[in-house]
């Protein structure tokens, strides 16, 4: 797609050449069509017409990237790149410990940590506002600050007022008005998402030292008069339960795990309605009568969320299946709410981050081409196949797709 829309401003810009030379009367009318463009400093001295968006809205997309070590902090930010999907250009925004925690909800700003510091900036990496200094550090790709729906506040934890504990704080994107949302004692580690105007999810855990490794323990709801519920089906588990909540804040998916007795693990992906009820199991052992079983009946099998379409009517599931020779077989399944398999023809080794066009026609996400190096794909799933690729170096990585 990209190789046609140069050829079609090559081609324009060759007419207009030619009607101009020919007919100097339309000179005016032709020109200035192009010469309106509204283009970056980046691209000025590129082809005249602005690229079609990808997905029915931005073309670019911002990434944290990482590099993996071997001792703690096991993976670690190195920077942020813009990529522009139209000219598969990557441009280096932000350089050192920074990550990405959350774009604006309307798609002008980052939220941007680096260490304990949490700024927020322009799409281009420049500071605009200082919200803290005193963040929990992040010593995994997940996210600990977020803004609320309408984008009149930021979310965030740090050092709460009662001493060795943490806190979720609010504050207006300036960094002014902070108000601090007392959690009694539960530890919040990441927060997760706010999908309304009343409050947060976050996970509880605490942190092991030497290790620079967090260990969850359940997920919470606090609002923002301080009252917390506990989100049903992820807490009281020996193990980290994986959940996301549907755009509509009307459906949960989530990971549960079942013991076999031969001592293996197999996980099984589920949706509910948000108190927990109504559970549709998706893949997972025959004991659950899964929508999904028969070809992983020789397996064992996990499976686990990945993503939501935006509109909450599609869930991604990446499934890996190990057989008893431990050779791997894996799978991304594409779900509707209702259980009903879409799709299976996926890339099959979508491992994390998935972000979606404004649309909802075309994913992007990364995988690995070489050790430790990965490639950013962009897929149409659709037409079940792959429109760009882009390789960047980085291990791991954390997607946003600008919407508009």
């Amino acid at each position: 797609m990209n190789h046609r829309l140069k050829s079609l401003g090559v081609l324009l810009f060759l007419i207009t050449l030619t009607i101009t030379a020919c007919s100097p009367s339309l000179t005016t009318t032709v020109a200035p069509t192009i010469q309106s463009a509204t283009l970056t400093p980046t691209i000025q001295t590129t082809p005249t017409i602005e690229p079609t968006p990808v997905g029915g809205g931005s073309h670019f997309i911002i990434i944290s990237t990482y590099q993996c070590n071997e001792k703690p902090p096991y993976e670690q930010p190195t920077g942020v790149l813009k990529i522009d999907l139209s000219r598969n250009t990557i441009e280096k925004i932000l350089d050192g410990n920074s990550k990405v925690e959350a774009l604006s909800p309307d798609n002008k700003y980052l939220l941007v940590s680096k260490e304990n510091v949490l700024l927020v900036t322009d799409l281009n990496g420049k500071e605009l506002s200082k919200i803290s200094e005193e963040m929990v550090i992040g010593y995994d790709r997940n996210q600990r600050a977020g803004w609320l729906a309408d984008g009149t506040k930021i979310y965030y934890i740090a050092p709460s007022t009662n001493p060795d504990e943490k806190a979720i704080f609010l504050s207006k994107p300036d960094g002014t008005q902070i108000t601090e949302l007392k959690t009694s004692r539960l530890n919040p580690i990441t927060v997760i998402q706010s999908l309304d105007l009343n409050g947060v999810y976050f996970d509880k855990g605490y942190l092991i030292e030497e290790e620079l490794f967090y260990i969850h323990y359940g997920s919470s709801y606090i609002d923002f008069d301080g009252n917390v519920e506990s989100v049903p089906n992820t807490t009281g588990k020996d193990y980290y339960v994986y959940w996301l909540i549907s755009p509509d804040n009307n459906k949960m998916a989530f990971e549960e795990q079942f013991k076999n007795d031969d001592g293996s693990i197999d996980s099984a992906t589920l949706i509910s309605d948000m108190d927990g009820e109504n559970k549709i199991y998706l893949v997972g052992p025959k004991s659950v009568e899964p929508k999904m079983v028969d070809f992983w009946e020789q397996y064992t099998v996990k499976a686990l969320p990945l993503s939501w379409s935006p509109d909450g009517t599609k869930l991604l599931v990446r499934i890996q299946g190990e057989d008893e020779n431990k050779q791997y077989t894996f799978l991304t399944g594409l779900f509707d709410t209702s259980g009903n398999l879409l799709s299976d023809k996926l890339p099959p080794q979508i491992f994390d981050d998935v972000v979606w066009s404004a649309d909802g026609n075309v994913i992007a996400f990364t995988n690995y081409y070489q050790k430790e190096k990965r490639e950013l794909q962009i897929f149409d799933i659709n037409k079940m196949q792959t429109i760009n690729s882009i390789k960047i170096d980085s291990c791991e990585a954390i997607l946003f797709w600008l919407k508009k």
